[in-house]
């Protein structure tokens, strides 16, 4: 029933399983290479937010006559809970900047 309730179009659901999927190969690469696995959340949270903004970032180009032309973006393709994924991407990276700048300490 909870299931219901998030509502997502398009590629929303990448919001969750992107940072998910780059976590679980991070994690087999440096536990191949032995390397300290403490930056894996803050890198795979960085780099799922850089992708989902370019997955999302669309302009189009909407011809009004001879020679004016309008960039337009596409709005309510992807999202997830009724917020756009660019919107998401930028949640994901600051979450991410957080957990790297509280790792440094």
């Amino acid at each position: 029933m909870l299931a219901h309730l998030i509502q997502q179009k398009g590629k929303g659901g990448l919001i969750f399983a992107l940072p998910l999927l780059i976590a679980f190969s991070l994690f087999l690469i440096f536990d191949g290479i032995k390397l300290d696995d403490k930056y894996i959340g803050a890198i795979s949270l960085l780099t799922s937010s850089v992708i989902l903004f370019w997955i999302d970032y669309k302009r189009e180009i909407v011809n009004t006559g001879l020679i004016h032309q309008i960039e337009k973006l596409q709005k309510g393709k992807n999202t997830f809970m009724w917020i756009d994924m660019r919107y998401w991407a930028i949640v994901l990276f600051v979450w991410g900047m957080v957990l790297l700048i509280q790792l440094e300490k």
